[in-house]
């Protein structure tokens, strides 16, 4: 089972995760930071999409760490798809197109990982922003794109997270609401899991909130 923990930077997607590994015996698979180094770009892009290119190719390399089990992604291509609508919304770059072709390309060659559950993690803005700034603060952090906290890119980027969500029965969880992971049985033991979607099914309901149809 794959289970795919997505949402904005700074909403404490790892923290959750972490926690969630700690109550079962489950593999954890890092984000497409860790990776994307070792994809090549390609120059025949726009420069503002070489970069997207090379982390939506990063799950050929993730697939590789998948194992029997539970695995617990953390993030899958839907926060990819997240962080084009939102950049679209709050810089007017418009990379919808070509990612939707890539997309396609990489589901259709099954180098893509398609999650069983999708987990949206999220948090007040003022949260994540007082983290972001901590971070930067620190010296040593992450040094998150300030694009990424500013209220119209987060806002819209959990816009397509919950419309994802909607369509796709999965999860969500804020985890200083309390909102709990979806167990079933007495001994919390097995996890619900969401609609299984065909690839033809992930491009259109990705097409449909990428372009409000």
């Amino acid at each position: 089972m794959i289970i795919a923990f997505d949402g904005n930077v700074f909403a404490g997607k790892t923290a959750v995760i972490g926690r969630f590994a700690s109550r079962i015996k489950a593999n954890l698979i890092d984000e497409h930071t860790f990776f994307v180094d070792k994809i090549k770009e390609k120059s025949k892009y726009s420069p503002a999409f070489r970069e997207h290119f090379r982390y939506l190719h990063v799950d050929r390399l993730r697939r590789r760490m998948i194992k029997r089990g539970i695995n617990l992604l953390d993030r899958s291509f839907v926060s990819l798809s997240a962080h084009v609508y939102a950049l679209y919304a709050a810089s007017g770059i418009d990379l919808r197109e070509p990612h939707l072709e890539i997309l396609e390309k990489l589901l259709r060659h099954k180098a893509i990982i398609i999650p069983d559950l999708y987990v949206f993690v999220s948090c007040e803005h003022r949260i994540a922003k007082k983290r972001f700034l901590d971070d930067w603060r620190s010296g040593i952090g992450r040094r998150t794109p300030k694009l990424f906290i500013s209220k119209k890119y987060f806002f819209t980027a959990e816009k397509f997270n919950q419309c994802w969500q909607k369509e796709v029965n999965g999860c969500h969880i804020d985890p200083l609401k309390g909102k709990k992971f979806p167990f079933a049985g007495k001994n919390k033991d097995f996890i619900l899991p969401g609609k299984k979607m065909t690839r033809s099914e992930i491009i259109n309901l990705t097409e449909s909130i990428l372009f409000n149809k």
